[in-house]
């Protein structure tokens, strides 16, 4: 299921658009697909490194790994609590800080400082679509609950349908062991014709600039002309591919250079 469709489910306080605020927002997951404009200063957690002129007013940025987004939100819990009763205690004594943070690739230092920016604040937490059909976004609907409730949070979530206004606290499952994305992931968007990455993307794959390229998927093989984007940074592509719907932005493929392509 969706995490929008989890979040309405679960009846998790949230709104569907972006309100008027001279406070800094949070921001979880990947800007450069997103539409909203930011006019506050931005505090970004997301899998891909920002590209230099994204915004001006960045002013924190920690890159996590893709898929470990119930990770990141249960250390923004057990750093950044304003509030706490004996649920939220039994969840922190069960979390293992130091394993999360590693799996993650966030250190526990930067959620430090994270904090002490927040400094309390009752901020926007802006959910970005990349974090939609997650395999386990029930239990990112929970943490968000959790989020919403014990950091005191505006939970911000652009695929929801409608502003859910019911203040319903879930206690979240237990984050145990993160699934790896290893090699050459791919992000997925519309279009047909181009896979975008950076150069250190290329060299990893042993591709250049301009090559035909075969990108071999879990729903097939898809051939793409690769183009190196010199403002990207990192090993994750942008694949497009207007058939990829209802399913999770990332994936894990396989990229060969087509002969004499």
């Amino acid at each position: 299921m969706s995490l929008a469709k989890e979040m309405e489910s679960l009846k998790i306080k949230a709104f569907c658009k972006m309100r008027k605020s001279e406070k800094p927002c949070l921001v979880l997951g990947n800007l450069l697909s997103q539409k909203t404009k930011f006019n506050q200063v931005i505090y970004h957690l997301s899998p891909i490194s920002p590209i230099s002129d994204n915004f001006e007013n960045l002013e924190f940025f920690s890159k996590y790994e893709v898929g470990s987004e119930d990770g990141v939100l249960a250390l923004l819990l057990n750093f950044c609590h304003v509030k706490s009763d004996k649920k939220l205690e039994q969840f922190l004594e069960n979390l293992d800080v130091g394993y999360i943070s590693a799996e993650c690739s966030i250190g526990e230092e930067e959620m430090r400082e994270l904090a002490l920016k927040i400094d309390k604040q009752k901020i926007p937490l802006y959910i970005c679509g990349d974090l939609d059909f997650h395999e386990r976004a029930e239990n990112i609907a929970k943490l968000l609950s959790m989020c919403e409730y014990y950091c005191d949070f505006d939970i911000v979530y652009e695929k929801l349908s409608k502003d859910l206004n019911e203040q319903n606290l879930h206690i979240a499952d237990e984050v145990e062991e993160l699934e790896s994305y290893d090699g050459a992931v791919v992000h997925f968007v519309d279009g047909n014709e181009k896979l975008f990455g950076s150069l250190q993307f290329a060299l990893a794959n042993k591709i250049k600039n301009n090559d035909k390229v075969l990108v071999k998927t879990k729903d097939g093989e898809l051939a793409r002309t690769f183009i190196v984007d010199d403002e990207l940074k990192g090993t994750i592509s942008f694949l497009e591919d207007e058939n990829h719907k209802n399913a999770y932005a990332y994936e894990v493929s396989k990229i060969t250079r087509i002969a004499n392509g």
